[in-house]
C-alpha cells in the first residue's frame, strides 16, 4: 500500500524499495515533481485541465499507475468541474474517465494517430479521412444476414449521412464473433441487450454533440480575442502604440493577415512581421495626415488668403501669386 509520507519516486522501484538512482545527464527540469510528497500531488492534479491531467498520466510508469487506477476515478471527475464553459456531459458506462477525456479533446485519429477532424461519438472514435474508409462500413456492404441480425431499430450504434447508414466495422465484427457462439434463443437475449445498450449510446452522443456544437462556437468567438491579444501585444513592443490608440481595432484588423478568427502564435507572427510592418506604416501615415499635416495645412491655407487679400505695398513689383495649392 502507497504510503503518502513518502516520496512519489520511491513508489516506482525495486519490490525491496530500494531508490534506484538516476544519472545526472538524464535528470530533468521535471525531477522535482517525482519527490512530491503523494498527498501534495493529489491535491495538485485536480487543479489540471482534464487533457494535461492525461498528458501528464503518459510521461512516466509512475504517474501512469498512479492517474490510471480505480482510486484515482475522484481526481478525474474533479478536472472535469474545473472546465470552464459548458460542462462535458457525464462519462458514459462503456468508457473510463481518461478514454473519454482522450476522445472529447484529442484531436489525434484513433487508427493511425494522425490528425483526425471526423469525431464519432456513437462509436467512441475519431478518425481522419483517410481512416473513415476503413473503419466504417455501409449498410449495403453488409451480407445480408449480417443486416438481419442487425434489424430495425438497429442494435448497433449508426451514423447516417444522407441516404447512407453507416457502422463502425469493429462493432460488426464483434457482433458476428458473439453471436456465433450462442444459441438462437440465446442470440435474441443478446440483440435485445445490444439495443438497449445502443439506445443508451445514442442518447449520450446526441448530448455530446450539443456540447461539442456549443463550445466549438464559445471557442470561435474566443480565438478572435486571442487573436486580438496576441498581435496588439506584438505591435506595442514594435513602437505601434498611436497607432492602436488611434484607430478603431476592427479599421487596423482589416487587414488579411490580422483577420482570421484563430489564434497566433509568436513564431508566426515573426514571419508576418514585415507585412504587418507595412500595413502599420500605412496606418502611421493615415494618422500622420489628419493629426499633424491636414492641421497644418488648414492654418497655412487661411493666413495665405489673409496674406493675398492685404492691399500692396509701394514698391511691391509682384503681379502674379502662387496658387493657395502651390503653396499648401
Amino acid at each position: 500500500m502507497n504510503d503518502p509520507e513518502r516520496p512519489f519516486s520511491t513508489m516506482e522501484h525495486s519490490p525491496g524499495g530500494t531508490h534506484t538512482n538516476t544519472p545526472k545527464s538524464r535528470q530533468g527540469s521535471r525531477d522535482f515533481i517525482s519527490t512530491l510528497n503523494l498527498d501534495i500531488l493529489l491535491y495538485l492534479c485536480p487543479f489540471l485541465h482534464p487533457l494535461d491531467l492525461l498528458h501528464l498520466a503518459r510521461t512516466s510508469k509512475p504517474f501512469r499507475r498512479l492517474l490510471m487506477s480505480k482510486s484515482s476515478t475522484l481526481i478525474w471527475k474533479s478536472a472535469l468541474l474545473r472546465i470552464t464553459g459548458m460542462r462535458l456531459p457525464e462519462y458514459p458506462s462503456d468508457l473510463n474517465e481518461p478514454k473519454y477525456i482522450s476522445l472529447a479533446f484529442e484531436t489525434h485519429c484513433h487508427n493511425c494517430s494522425k490528425e483526425g477532424q471526423a469525431l464519432f461519438w456513437q462509436f467512441r472514435a475519431r478518425y481522419c479521412g483517410s481512416c473513415i474508409e476503413l473503419c466504417l462500413t455501409n449498410k449495403r456492404d453488409l451480407s445480408e444476414a449480417t443486416n438481419k441480425l442487425i434489424g430495425k431499430p438497429p442494435c448497433l450504434p449508426t451514423e447516417v449521412t444522407g441516404q447512407e447508414r453507416l457502422y463502425h466495422l469493429r462493432d460488426v465484427i464483434a457482433l458476428e464473433e458473439s453471436t456465433s457462439r450462442l444459441q438462437p434463443h440465446e442470440v435474441k437475449i443478446y440483440i435485445q441487450q445490444r439495443r438497449h445498450l445502443t439506445s443508451s449510446i445514442n442518447k449520450h452522443a446526441g448530448k455530446c454533440r450539443r456540447w461539442d456544437r456549443l463550445t466549438h462556437r464559445e471557442r470561435r468567438m474566443d480565438m478572435p480575442m486571442a487573436r486580438k491579444e496576441g498581435v496588439v501585444m506584438w505591435m506595442m513592443m514594435q513602437g505601434w502604440k498611436a497607432e492602436l490608440g488611434y484607430f478603431d481595432w476592427n479599421f487596423v484588423a482589416q487587414h488579411h493577415l490580422i483577420k482570421p478568427p484563430t489564434v497566433i502564435k509568436p513564431r508566426v507572427l515573426f514571419g508576418l512581421s514585415k507585412r504587418l510592418r507595412e500595413w502599420m506604416l500605412i496606418l502611421r501615415n493615415i494618422r500622420y495626415e489628419e493629426t499633424i499635416y491636414s492641421p497644418r495645412r488648414r492654418v497655412l491655407v487661411a493666413e495665405y488668403k489673409k496674406y493675398l487679400k492685404l492691399p500692396a505695398t509701394a514698391g511691391d513689383t509682384s503681379e502674379l501669386m502662387p496658387h493657395v495649392a502651390d503653396v499648401s
